[in-house]
């Protein structure tokens, strides 16, 4: 991951944890609030990062009334090409494939992309701590 997107993906979640009641009131917690607000810094870096690589598995929420009864019938609305875009670019990057409607298999968001960001958020955590 180049430098530029960590630290754009770290501005995000810093803009976002002020406002955020949780993290405003975990920084005036005892110092054991330190490792609960990583936690919470680590997860929302994870989440961007996993919205940003892995769009297509949250591309259902824009589905019209027509698209969904074709996810629920086992089909995908988008088009062939951004099927094979996504398929070739998960195979890439090992982790599971979409389901032939386009959803994933492993519950929002997909466990074995998620765990990948996760990673890289731990990796950029580290490096900007």
């Amino acid at each position: 991951m180049d430098k530029d997107r960590i630290i754009k993906l770290y501005k995000k979640i810093k803009q976002y944890e002020q406002f955020d009641p949780e993290v405003i009131y975990a920084k005036y917690k005892p110092l054991a609030s330190s490792q609960e607000l990583r936690k919470k810094r680590l997860y929302k870096l994870a989440r961007a990062i996993h919205a940003e690589d892995f769009g297509e598995e949250y591309d259902f929420m824009y589905d019209s009334v027509f698209d969904k009864v074709d996810r629920d019938n086992g089909v995908s609305p988008m088009n062939q090409e951004y099927i094979d875009k996504y398929t070739k670019k998960r195979k890439r990057l090992g982790v599971k494939p979409l389901s032939e409607s386009g959803m994933t298999t492993e519950g929002l968001p997909g466990k074995s992309s998620f765990n990948r960001t996760l990673t890289q958020a731990k990796e950029v955590l580290s490096i900007l701590e």
